[in-house]
C-alpha cells in the first residue's frame, strides 16, 4: 500500500472504514467460535447424561452396557425383541428383555447426538 501520507482525503477514508469493518468482522468471528464451543460441549454432555442415566436405571455393568451400545439390531430383530417383551410370561426374563431395548433406544438417542455434533462441525468448517 503507498505511503499513508500520499493518500488523498478519501483514500484515507477508505482505508480507515475498512479496517473498521474488519475490526468488526473479527468481533462477530469470535462471537461464533464461542456459540460452536458451547455447542459441542452441549452435544458432549448430554450423550453422556444419557448414557450415564442408562447405567444408573439398567442396574448393568459398564461393561454390558458398552455391548448394548454397540450392537447394531436390524428392524426385524427389533420387531421380535418387542414381541418377545410382550409375550414373556417370566418377570426376570421380561425385565432383562426391556433393559435390552431401553438400550437400544438410548442406543438411537446417542446416535442422533452425536449426528448433530458431527453436523455442527462440517457447517462450522
Amino acid at each position: 500500500m503507498a505511503d499513508k501520507d500520499k493518500l488523498n482525503y478519501w483514500e484515507r477514508r477508505a482505508v480507515w472504514l475498512e479496517q473498521q469493518q474488519h475490526d468488526n468482522g473479527d468481533k462477530h468471528v469470535d462471537t461464533i467460535i464461542k456459540a460452536y464451543v458451547q455447542t459441542q460441549k452441549y452435544l458432549v454432555g448430554e450423550a453422556n447424561t444419557l448414557y450415564n442415566r442408562y447405567l444408573d436405571k439398567s442396574g448393568l455393568t459398564e461393561t454390558e452396557v458398552s455391548a448394548i451400545l454397540n450392537t447394531s439390531v436390524t428392524p426385524d430383530q427389533l420387531v421380535v425383541l418387542h414381541q418377545m417383551a410382550k409375550s414373556v410370561t417370566d418377570k426376570t426374563v421380561k425385565k432383562q428383555v426391556q433393559t435390552y431395548l431401553d438400550g437400544l433406544a438410548v442406543q438411537s438417542r446417542i446416535s442422533r447426538v452425536e449426528l448433530l455434533r458431527a453436523k455442527s462441525y462440517v457447517v462450522a468448517k
